[in-house]
């Protein structure tokens, strides 16, 4: 175990002695060494062939993966795998918008994990969000890239559960965060005390919130107005 730990982490480990380590007899060395960003593509290449399945994870999730090995991956049968290599930012684009635009013929954790990919195509996260696309509209707040245009969309949807998590969302506009904090369904409303963009006049007006954790959530969030707190 701790071979595999020196070599997790520490960012300093050069690629050529990770070209060594990676054909290791130890799994677990060899998976550490697939995970590391260092290791050289010649090696990670191998190690995506190895015959063991912690290895070859390591190589779906590594952002250092070329994107053609991360295209092999999508295709494992083990879900867990492709799911890794959907989500990795290093997967090609052009393979990516592919996926997207064919979510319903993928296993439903690999369509969710490709939503969540932080390469994705704003205007491709923007149409599926316009046609309310069910995996779509119900992953894309987990997508730290998702802009400002896509997230308005989804705070316009009927589900409560879409506005609510959108109401999290760090790229959300101030105009729209300001809308989810006087929404008429309290759980969306609620949801706005989380983010820290939150101004204080957004806050006050949950200050009478029902729920005593978004009470709380406001007492504690640096940009409430200290006179809505006294009272």
């Amino acid at each position: 175990m701790g071979s595999e730990m020196c070599i997790r982490d520490s960012p300093t480990t050069p690629p050529d002695a990770l070209r060594v380590l990676a054909e290791d007899d130890e799994i677990n060395l060899r998976a550490a060494v697939a995970a590391h960003l260092n290791t050289p593509p010649d090696a990670l290449r191998k190690l995506a062939n190895d015959r063991y399945s912690t290895p070859v994870a390591a190589v779906a999730g590594n952002p250092s993966t070329p994107g053609d090995v991360l295209t092999k991956l999508l295709h494992m049968d083990a879900v867990y795998i492709s799911d890794s290599a959907a989500k990795n930012p290093s997967l090609p684009a052009d393979v990516i918008a592919d996926l997207l635009n064919r979510l319903d013929e993928l296993h439903y954790s690999v369509a969710d994990a490709v939503v969540r990919n932080v390469s994705a195509r704003p205007s491709t996260l923007l149409s599926l969000a316009q046609e309310g696309h069910e995996i779509a509209i119900h992953n894309i707040h987990q997508n730290p890239a998702a802009t400002s245009a896509v997230l308005d969309v989804l705070a316009d949807s009927e589900d409560w559960s879409v506005r609510a998590n959108t109401a999290r969302h760090l790229n959300i506009s101030l105009t729209t965060l300001a809308n989810l904090a006087t929404d008429s369904d309290t759980k969306v409303s609620g949801e706005v005390s989380w983010n820290p963009k939150a101004t204080g006049d957004m806050l006050t007006h949950l200050v009478p919130h029902p729920s005593a954790a978004v009470r709380l959530r406001v007492a504690k969030h640096p940009n409430t107005h200290l006179a809505d707190l006294i009272l």
